[in-house]
């Protein structure tokens, strides 16, 4: 995976539900920056696996992160987060969730 990367995947759509650092966090992505080639590229395409795979290939984030519909978030531990927590540490990334311990609350790899 690159050092630096361009994207950040994350379902744009429920925005206005997103707690204020992510919507902080997307502005800066979107602002025009020479010294960290900003703007950065949003892509999604409501597929984890796909998304993440882009996302090692090319350098990236994914976010999935809290709505007051789902508080606690809602990808699966078991089933979605830790299988691809382990792919993306074998891949030699560091992904905050895991490392944190907090998957549940926040989904970014």
């Amino acid at each position: 995976m690159p050092k630096d990367g361009y994207i950040y995947s994350i379902n744009k759509g429920y925005y206005t539900h997103f707690p204020l650092g992510i919507k902080k966090y997307i502005k800066y992505c979107q602002v025009e920056d020479e010294a960290t080639n900003r703007p950065y590229t949003s892509r999604y395409t409501s597929s984890m696996i796909d998304d993440i795979h882009r996302n090692l290939i090319k350098g990236g984030i994914f976010l999935y992160p809290t709505t007051p519909q789902y508080p606690n978030g809602k990808l699966r531990l078991a089933y979605e987060c830790n299988p691809m927590a382990f792919i993306v540490e074998q891949a030699g990334v560091a992904e905050s969730t895991r490392l944190n311990n907090k998957c549940a609350k926040r989904h970014c790899f």
